[in-house]
């Protein structure tokens, strides 16, 4: 958990919606909340749900836009950022598993388990890659700084020829990794940099809104025929993102410690629902979403999910953060810095 800065509250507001989105993706994920597999094709629920999943896939790249445009003009990060989201993958995959061990007692202490432990941390693709890309930040900044806008554009261009038209329309494809990779996250930073640098003035809700929202349609027809659709390199993923971010960066909003706060948890609210034991007990057993799946109220059941979820992921870390205060400082307060 971050602590509360002055910042623009539409942003804040933006990383709050990210992370529901975050828990849409999963809420329809026929893993995890098992919506899109358990729907009956044809009918109001699957193509609602399937809409949904659609709107949210954007949310990653979202967020690395944000990084993007904030990050940009940074010449040395703070190492206690990435520490800091490590710190919490690792924190809280030994809770669940302790949780799981003694007091749910449905795991027993033995080598699967404890392979099935390491396994909760090393698949936290998105905090991997991040952390990857963190640690690029004064590197890829200082390409940034030493080219034009001409040069900026054609580099753009580039990655996204090869990057994300290429992926999206054919299949013999230089990187094979559907957007989960560093490329696409670089890419996406670079994006990020490049409103902030060029575009900053660019402000248009209703047509920015306008495009996120194609994007989600063209998206959802999408996948009727190709599973690209939801690669996080797919050209309507990216251009939704960016869309989304527009619309966001096009609200007004004053600065909000509620928006602020809540918006902290958001990080944390992934590290903690992606576990796939959690996911699938709060999913399934508590909001209890399998006996909604052929029911007129599931959208009801939808938005008191999303929103639970949220809610109970940040209760239960400021639980955490409340017995742990004195180590999260020590990290927090960590002054190594890396700088180019």
């Amino acid at each position: 958990m971050e602590k509360t800065k002055e910042r623009s509250s539409n942003f804040e507001l933006l990383r709050i919606i990210l992370a529901l989105l975050v828990i849409v993706v999963h809420y329809c994920n026929a893993f995890m909340g098992g919506a899109e597999a358990y729907t009956e094709k044809g009918t109001f629920n699957y193509y609602f749900i399937n809409f949904m999943h659609s709107a949210s896939m954007v949310a990653v790249n979202t967020f690395v836009l944000i990084t993007g445009y904030f990050m940009c003009n940074k010449k040395e990060i703070k190492i206690s950022k990435p520490l800091k989201l490590i710190y919490l993958t690792v924190v809280w995959a030994i809770l669940i598993f302790v949780f799981r061990l003694f007091i749910k007692r449905d795991l027993v202490f033995s080598e699967i388990a404890v392979y099935k432990f390491v396994q909760t941390i090393t698949d936290k693709w998105f905090i991997i890659i991040y952390v990857i890309l963190y640690l690029l930040i004064p590197y890829i900044n200082k390409v940034i700084q030493s080219i034009n806008k001409k040069q900026y554009i054609i580099l753009l261009s580039i990655m996204f020829g090869f990057f994300v038209v290429w992926p999206t329309l054919w299949t013999n494809i230089p990187v094979k990794d559907s957007g989960f990779g560093i490329i696409n996250f670089v890419f996406l930073y670079l994006i990020g940099a490049f409103i902030k640098i060029y575009y900053d003035d660019f402000n248009s809700f209703w047509l920015s809104f306008m495009v996120y929202l194609f994007s989600t349609i063209f998206t959802f027809v999408f996948r009727t025929v190709s599973a690209k659709a939801f690669y996080y390199n797919s050209i309507f993923i990216i251009i939704g993102a960016v869309a989304l971010f527009e619309t966001f960066k096009a609200i007004k909003i004053k600065n909000s410690n509620l928006i602020n706060k809540i918006s902290s948890y958001a990080l944390t609210s992934y590290i903690i629902h992606e576990n796939t034991f959690i996911n699938v007990s709060i999913f399934r057993e508590l909001f209890k979403e399998a006996d909604y799946y052929t029911s007129p109220y599931l959208f009801l059941n939808f938005i008191f999910t999303t929103i639970g979820m949220y809610a109970f992921c940040m209760i239960i870390e400021s639980i955490r953060h409340l017995v742990m205060k004195k180590l999260d400082d020590k990290i927090d307060n960590i002054k190594y810095k890396l700088k180019v």
